[in-house]
């Protein structure tokens, strides 16, 4: 809980919540835990799992309603970043960053340690990818060809960034983008090959390259992208992954991938994410602030990334001056369709709030946002890590979201998983959410700030009470978005206990907090 504050939130919903999908914390109980990476079963979808930070994994058998840890100690290590993948056959892949024994922090991730199991997670094996001493290696990604048509089915790829010193400035370091594959399910790789041909600087900033991931086309050829510089580059292999050709900038990402100026959050980021289909469309999405503000943008190339369309934004083209942000994204490997999911803050009227949705693919261009947090997500604090992705997979119609939320009740951050399908993304024009107040104290700003959703109201009152004393009132005579969001100097408040009333028709809330100083 942050020092000088503590809150004891109350959110009241209105009923009949059976007509919204679920979202289903990982860890009822609660834990610390942040960048979810989910996979679903393409044959059974109620096999599920998922990984976080930084060695966390959990195994769900009943579409996500629940999640069981499964702890994995692999003699490599299991620290950070990782990514899940289940095959067409079932099989279970983890990748990850390592914790070397006898080497400090950055310096035990000095290799990328790939995880499988071929009995349904009952048991792993581990296999260490990219050693290089005096190197570190960080952010891989799994890709698997599944291609029936391709001379390499089934082998799996890796991508990461390697750093001659992570975090380092001197100019004499620098990063680049390295890929390696396996042919007997992850038990060995191949040495691993440079993809890029210029490098970035090892900062771990804009002009660091980082983001690697790829999609595989029909014949297996491979289309690997990745952000730095300001710019968004492909580079593509035709044999397997063994060589690779040249570097070419397909889009542009203004004041690049890495996103500093966000309140509430330590850090972010808007990195690319491929995918391809079928049809031979290839599609990236990534984000970047031309407008002023961070949005999400895709651009696609229809003959075999030789040519690229401009870029389309794909959240709401609104002049309101609010933020999305670390884009993901994936594909329904039965039915071909492709969902891009990412954080708004569409719904706070001062870009404070955080919120999750999803956009689905359809006939060539961005359907509408549907809405995967039925409450708005209270930033947790500049202090505080979030994770670098947020996690969806799709198979069968079956779609699920995974992403850090702030857990008020504990005051750290952790992990929840919306139960969504097609119907409901794609077709499903849902109502209003129920009503809820949210409340924060931000330290930096020294202020408190009340947000709340408020379906069917047209009119608001906002009043704060101290020991039963009106101390604070505000008078909404008008609502046009059914959204309130107030924001006190805590000077004006002083300390002790506080109780806040919001009275909007049908919509009676109440919160409690609590300053002291």
């Amino acid at each position: 809980m942050r020092k000088g504050a503590a809150f004891i939130p109350c959110i009241l919903f209105w009923p009949l919540l059976g007509q919204f999908h679920q979202t289903v914390p990982v860890v009822p109980e609660g834990l610390q835990t942040n960048e979810p990476s989910i996979s679903i079963d393409p044959k059974y979808p109620a096999f599920q799992v998922l990984g976080s930070n930084t060695s966390q994994f959990f195994i769900s058998q009943n579409g996500g309603q629940s999640w069981e840890p499964k702890l994995l100690d692999p003699k490599e290590g299991f620290y950070g970043d990782p990514v899940t993948f289940i095959s067409q056959e079932g099989h279970i892949y983890l990748t990850h960053l390592s914790k070397t024994e006898g080497k400090e922090w950055p310096n035990h991730f000095d290799r990328i340690v790939f995880q499988g199991s071929i009995d349904g997670g009952k048991t792993f094996y581990s296999s260490s990818i990219g050693f290089a001493e005096g190197k570190m290696q960080d952010k891989p990604w799994i890709s698997v060809d599944e291609k029936k048509r391709s001379a390499y089915k089934n082998r799996i790829y890796i991508t990461w960034t390697e750093f001659d010193s992570y975090g380092s400035s001197n100019p004499k370091d620098s990063s680049r983008i390295k890929c390696a594959f396996s042919d007997d399910f992850g038990k060995s790789f191949s040495d691993p090959v440079t993809i890029s041909d210029v490098s970035g600087n090892a900062v771990d900033g804009d002009n660091t390259l980082e983001g690697a991931n790829l999609t595989i086309g029909k014949k297996g050829e491979l289309y690997c992208v990745w952000a730095g510089k300001d710019k968004i580059w492909l580079d593509v292999s035709r044999d397997g992954g063994k060589t690779w050709g040249i570097d070419k900038a397909i889009g542009e990402q203004p004041n690049g991938w890495n996103i500093e100026q966000l309140t509430g959050i330590e850090r972010a980021n808007s990195m690319p994410f491929i995918q391809s289909n079928e049809k031979g469309c290839i599609i990236v999405v990534y984000g970047h602030d031309r407008r002023g503000t961070q949005d999400i943008y895709s651009i696609t190339s229809r003959d075999q990334g030789v040519t690229w369309s401009a870029e389309v934004q794909v959240n709401p083209n609104e002049n309101s001056p609010t933020d999305q942000y670390m884009p993901h994204m994936c594909e329904d490997r039965k039915t071909g369709d492709i969902y891009v999911t990412y954080y708004t803050r569409r719904f706070s009227n001062n870009n404070i709030f955080i919120d999750v949705v999803i956009v689905p693919y359809k006939k060539g261009k961005w359907g509408e946002e549907f809405r995967v947090t039925k409450k708005s997500i209270t930033p947790p604090g500049e202090d505080v890590f979030f994770g670098d992705y947020i996690g969806v997979a799709a198979e069968r119609k079956n779609i699920r979201v995974a992403f850090t939320y702030n857990d008020d009740f504990r005051s750290v951050p952790s992990v929840k998983v919306a139960l969504l399908n097609k119907k409901i993304v794609c077709k499903l024009k849902h109502s209003e959410y129920p009503a809820f107040l949210s409340s924060v104290m931000r330290n930096k700003q020294k202020d408190i700030v009340l947000h709340a959703e408020l379906p069917g109201s047209t009119s608001a009152i906002v009043e704060i009470y101290r020991s039963k004393v009106l101390i604070y009132k505000n008078v909404y005579a008008s609502l046009e978005q059914r959204i309130i969001e107030d924001i006190i100097p805590m000077d004006k408040l002083g300390k002790g206990f506080f109780e806040v009333k919001v009275m909007a028709g049908p919509n009676h809330l109440q919160s409690d907090f609590f300053i002291e100083r």
